[in-house]
This record gives C-alpha cells, structure tokens and sequence, in this order.
C-alpha cells in the first residue's frame, strides 16, 4: 500500500488546518462587508466587488502563471527530493514576480483612464482605477513566497498568513472607516494583498532555512525558464476564472447600476467564503499531493476521490443549510437593502454542489501539465456564464447572473470529466456518486420549498442538513478510525466508497 492510497487523515488534517483559518478569515470578511455595506451601502459594495474583480484579473495576467506553475515545479522537486533546485526556483520567482509588480503597477496606473470607461462607465474614475495599481503589485509581489509555501505543502504556515492577513486588514478598514469613510474602500483593496505578501515573505523565508543551496548556477536557467514557459500557458486560464465574473459584473452596472452590483458582490462573497475552506486546501496540499502522484493512475484516482468526497462530506450540510437561511443571512451579514442577493445566492448554491465535484478534477489537469485542455474548460465555462448573464438579464433580472453560475457548473462538470479521463478513469466512488445524488436532491427540494414559502424552506434546509451532517460526521470518523495512524492509508475500495 502506498502513502498516497486512501489519504484521509491528510486531507482532513490538511482541511481542519485551513479550515480554522478560513473560518477566521470568514468572520474578517464578513466583518469587513458589514462595514462597507453600513458605511457606503449596496454601491459601495459593487464597487468593492468591481475592484477587487479588477485587480484579481490583471493580477492573473502580470504574474504569468507563476503562481501556480511555481507551486507545481517546486511540489515535483520536493517529492523527487531535489530541494536543492527549490532554492533555484525561489530565486527566479522573486526576482520573475518583482519585476512583473513593478511593471504591472505602472500599465494600470498608464490606463487607468481607459479602465474605467471600459468597465464601469462615467461611474468610476480614472483617479480610482489608478489607486489599485499598489494593489496589483502587491499580489503579484506575494504570488512567490504563497508558491514556495503551497509547494513545500506547509499547511499551517499558509493558514497563518490567510489569519494574519484577514485580521489585520479588517482591522485596519474599521479604523479607515471611523477616521474618513471614504477611505475604507481604499483600505479594504490595499491592505489584504499587502499583509499576505509581508506575513508569507517573512514565514516563506523561515520555510526555506533547513533546505540546502544549489552548487550550480547553469542549472538555475533551465529550471527557471522551464516555470515560466509553464505559467505562461495557465495563464489563460486563470485569467478566465477572474475575468468573467469582472464581466458580469461590469453588465450588471450597465444594465441595472452599480446597487445591483452590490448585490451580486454580496451573494457572490458569501458563495466564495463558506468554500473557502475546502478549496484552499485543494491548492495547498491537494494539488502538491496530486502532482507527485499523477502519474500513478490508480493512486491519482483514489486522491481525486477521496477528496471529492471529504468537499461533499463538509461542505454539502452548509450549502444546504444556506439555502434555506438565505434571506436572514443576507439581512445579517449585509443590510436589508441586500435582499434581493438572496435570488442570487440561491442559484449560486446549486452550482457550487456541481463546482465542488468538478473541482478535483480541475486539479488533474493542472498535475498533469496539460494546460491547453484546462484552458480550453475554463474559456469555455467562464464563456458561458457571461454569455448565459448577457442573455438572461433582460429577462429574469439580477437573477440572470445566478441562473448562469448554475448553467456553468451543469456543462463544466461533464466537460472536465471528459478532458480529465486519460489520467483518472475512475474519479468517484459509488460512495461519492450516491452521495452528490443525495445532495442534488435535498438541495433541489429546499430550493422548491423555499419558493413556495420562506419558513419551509427554512425548516426544511434545517431537518436535512441535520441529518446530512450527522452522517458525514459518522462516515469521517469510520474513516478516520478504519486506518491505522501509522498508514497514510489503503487503497479505496472503489465498490463500496
């Protein structure tokens, strides 16, 4: 039996450490939210989501990649023990991602006036647009320690920079917010990207210590230009998974405002917090783990598989439970001027149960180098949600953006099997696959009876993900108690689950 087989007390371990700082970083954001939407309202808001969009998307495309092909070179270094050529890497994405910062900083600051007619209109101007040209370096500048952390799958470390970050940053808008209002929208771009790069410099550093330096300069030109030229073709990719939600967010302005915008910021940050946790912990230790097993079909498979259903098992009661929460949520974490983000939210969290089984798989892609099949997946979903929002809104409203997640999901999903398959031919377990049939059906029934009336849906979110957390909380701990502490694990029995 090899470490890789059956691995879920490293998935739950790697989970339960990102998971309590996703849940810090979940109660920072929530608190930053709440102060945005009190201080400057649903506009304020839209204008945080259309920012925030904005500097991930250019981020994505100053960086090359380098942030996930960093990750993956230095994960394939560690598990064929060469660290010294993890010192080789270190050094050119620092000296790669300086320099992108720098320039990058500069372009947007250069078309800032172009940036903002291009995607908001006359409702932004060129003076803010210029604003987040720190921003963007900032991120950029962080893309090399968050890689060398991510690669060398020191977990805690990257929980660490995730809390300190979020704290800090919230921190610092609440006193943005009583000194000048205004400035808390400032505050709130600048300050998360420049913590996390300060905090995971300073932890990356201290990572790097018990490594030895390498002897030979020559081959520190091979191994570095080997990274870029793969960054460069995940590039696109990434920059599709940010770039369409800046699209829709830039329609929804054009065609209801900038507090319709609000809204879909708010239903949209809600979706991506309470995934936070479980999709973090597939780029920190699940991704590494992955790529030193890729080529082991049968290992990559049983990874894929357990992971897919430790995503289900956590995160499938939430979604369900949100469902029926949705309008006393929304009310809470925001304002009642928020309400209509419930619309939103909803259709969203039935895309988010097909996202967490198609996710995986996303990874199998990127493990195994074949950037122009994750390109091709993630144009075409993000084409079809912003095609599917363009569509939609004129005739379901701020609906639109939600319905279109939900249509995203339901094509990406068989797509990515698909593309995927040469390498896993088997991703789920009956287990996995009974239990997303189980989730699709409650969650499709407490959507059904939420429209029919709120406290029923309510009630019934509340019975069901009772009970789909009673039994993900016995299959975990059947799991964790049929392997031995000794055993990173067995293999999976692909029958039963």
């Amino acid at each position: 039996m090899t470490a890789t087989r059956n691995n879920y007390r490293t998935i739950l371990r790697s989970t339960s450490t990102t998971g309590l700082a996703s849940l810090v970083n979940i109660v920072s954001g929530i608190a930053k939210a709440k102060i945005l939407a009190v201080t400057l309202g649903p506009s304020g808001v839209g204008l945080f989501g259309l920012f925030q969009s904005l500097v991930q998307s250019c981020t994505t495309v100053a960086s090359l990649g380098l942030d996930t092909a960093g990750t993956r070179e230095i994960a394939r270094c560690a598990a064929q023990e060469r660290p010294g050529d993890v010192w080789l890497l270190r050094r050119w994405l620092l000296v790669m991602t300086t320099f992108l910062a720098m320039t990058s900083a500069a372009a947007v600051w250069v078309a800032s006036r172009w940036i903002a007619n291009v995607f908001a209109g006359e409702r932004v101007s060129a003076a803010q647009i210029a604003w987040l040209a720190p921003a963007i370096a900032l991120s950029v500048a962080a893309a090399a320690p968050t890689a060398i952390l991510a690669g060398l799958r020191e977990i805690a470390a990257l929980a660490r920079v995730q809390v300190l970050a979020g704290l800090l940053s919230t921190v610092t808008v609440a006193i943005a917010a009583l000194q000048a209002p205004s400035a808390a929208l400032l505050a709130a771009i600048l300050t998360a990207p420049l913590f996390s790069l300060v905090v995971a410099r300073f932890l990356a550093g201290r990572a790097m210590q018990s490594l030895p330096k390498p002897e030979s300069r020559s081959r520190n030109d091979r191994v570095g230009l080997g990274m870029i030229l793969s960054g460069v073709q995940v590039v696109g990719a990434s920059l599709a998974a940010t770039a369409g939600p800046l699209v829709v967010r830039s329609l929804i302005i054009n065609d209801l405002g900038v507090d319709s915008a609000g809204t879909f910021q708010a239903a949209w940050a809600i979706g991506a917090t309470y995934l936070s946790f479980v999709l973090t912990a597939m780029a920190t230790d699940y991704f590494p783990r992955l790529t030193g097993a890729i080529s082991d079909q049968k290992s990559a498979s049983d990874i894929v598989s357990q992971q897919t259903e430790v995503a289900l098992l956590l995160c499938g009661p939430i979604l369900i439970g949100m469902l029926g929460i949705a309008p006393w949520l929304i009310e809470v974490l925001y304002a009642k001027s928020f309400g209509t983000a419930v619309v939103i939210l909803r259709w969203q969290l039935l895309g988010d149960l097909l996202k967490l089984v198609s996710w995986p798989l996303g990874y199998v892609l990127l493990s195994a180098g074949e950037a122009r099949k994750f390109l091709f997946a993630e144009v075409t979903a993000m084409g079809i949600y912003v095609v599917g929002t363009f569509l939609l809104l004129p005739v379901t409203g701020i609906a639109a953006p939600g319905i279109a997640y939900l249509m995203l999901y339901m094509l990406y999903l068989p797509l990515i099997r698909y593309l995927a398959a040469r390498h896993v031919q088997r991703p789920w377990s009956r287990y996995v696959v009974a239990l997303a049939i189980i989730l699709t059906v409650a969650a499709a029934s407490t959507l059904c009876l939420s429209w029919v009336n709120p406290v029923y849906g309510l009630v019934a979110s509340i019975v069901s993900a009772g009970s789909l957390g009673l039994i993900a909380l016995k299959r975990l701990r059947t799991k964790l108690l049929s392997a031995s502490p000794e055993e990173a694990g067995g293999s999976v029995d692909r029958r039963e689950g």
